[in-house]
């Protein structure tokens, strides 16, 4: 058959269907948090094998896999996240989660059935198209920047890497539809920690002190101005303090304030400015309150995804090939959250979009909610378009 054939590309998908969803619930029963995906890691290197797929494990959970087509040709990527969240699930689903505090609500058990069924699709076709692709079973997605650590341990080498692709389920969309943008996606992330050290000691004595509390209510009221005074009203950032611990007493002044912040952009320019820009009006608010100021990062700190224009040009039109033209739809603006997809992004030419997976009748539950399911035919058109536009990439190398 011609492996370029959409409509045989399709029939595939259709065909592995059953299989990507008895995977898909079998990952959905049994979720595991950022950092210990190692039943799921053990049931990819033991679905891999039995596969007669070449595979490895890296980043501690993770694994890669690679198809290697004909002589020649280039390497695409396909990146799947496989970690869960820290939620206990009510979906009332039969193949809800047996792992107590633990769920699947972020649709990356999808993710990474798609991805074993573009495996099964690549093996199968290995004599027919020229080069290598790549499958990233990537851990810790979730705020532990997974994808850095992959890189970090070579997943971009040995072939080298030309173009990766990333998908994500949304539940505001049908099964039937996919959803693309060209440039900034997703934000950049900096968790940010402040600290405001002070002299502690009696309330009762204020001018013998240097109230780290009260400097810190003064360095936040200040910081609220960086985004509104210091960035332009054409490009988006945020700055939010989400966490302040300090004190022990009513009648003791505090010497230690530690504030905790998230700072978000779409852009390098204005994420680097934000960061400089909240470091020095913190530092400089402390030291007009008696105080000193230090900072540390915490927490996530992702790059924007910023997507390629020539990539995302043939997943829309994979999708268009698949779906038709009133089915694939441009998100109208990024997202402020974060996805380490980003990491991928910097390093090659790199596509993420959406795939929707509202599941009809089950309400409006988001991601990252105790409620939240899919409609499993997302499956197959996640496979679908991934398929198509890989092997146009393939193809262009």
């Amino acid at each position: 058959m011609d492996i370029m054939d959409i409509n045989g590309i399709k029939r595939q998908a259709e065909g592995l269907f059953d299989f990507m969803a008895a995977a898909r619930r079998r990952l959905h029963r049994h979720p595991e948090l950022s950092g210990k995906e190692y039943g799921t890691q053990a049931y990819l290197l033991d679905f891999l094998k039995n596969e007669g797929v070449e595979r490895w494990e890296t980043a501690d959970t993770g694994v890669v896999a690679i198809v290697r087509g004909r002589e020649g040709g280039g390497c695409v990527a396909l990146r799947s996240d496989m970690d869960a969240l820290p939620i206990e699930e009510e979906s009332g689903a039969p193949y809800a989660s047996v792992n107590a505090g633990v769920m699947h609500a972020c649709g990356h058990d999808a993710h990474t059935a798609i991805n074993m069924g573009a495996v099964r699709f690549f093996n199968a076709h290995k004599d027919d198209f020229r080069g290598a692709v790549k499958f990233f079973f990537q851990p810790a997605e979730e705020g532990e920047g997974g994808a850095k650590r992959m890189i970090e341990a070579g997943c971009m080498a040995n072939p080298v890497v030309d173009y990766c692709l990333g998908l994500h389920v949304e539940p505001y969309l049908p099964y039937t539809k996919v959803e693309v943008k060209n440039g900034a996606l997703n934000a950049s992330v900096d968790g940010l920690a402040i600290t405001v050290t002070g002299k502690g000691g009696h309330g009762a004595y204020p001018d013998m002190c240097a109230d780290a509390v009260a400097a810190a209510a003064q360095v936040i009221t200040a910081l609220q101005s960086v985004v509104s005074r210091n960035v332009s009203p054409l490009d988006s950032a945020v700055f939010t303090v989400g966490r302040i611990t300090g004190g022990t007493a009513n009648n003791i002044i505090a010497d230690t304030v530690r504030m905790e912040c998230t700072i978000r952009a779409l852009s390098p320019a204005v994420r680097s400015a934000v960061l400089k820009r909240v470091k020095t009006v913190a530092a400089d608010v402390s030291r007009a309150m008696g105080c000193g100021c230090a900072f540390a990062p915490v927490g996530s700190q992702y790059p924007a995804l910023i997507n390629d224009p020539g990539v995302t040009a043939v997943v829309e039109a994979a999708a268009v090939s698949c779906l038709g033209r009133e089915n694939v739809t441009h998100a109208p603006f990024p997202s402020m959250g974060g996805e380490d997809f980003s990491f991928f992004c910097e390093r090659t030419k790199s596509a993420f979009y959406h795939v929707g997976c509202k599941l009809a009748g089950k309400g409006d539950y988001g991601i990252h909610t105790k409620n939240f399911d899919i409609d499993e035919r997302c499956l197959v058109t996640g496979l679908s378009v991934q398929c198509a536009a890989a092997l146009e990439l393939l193809s262009n190398v």
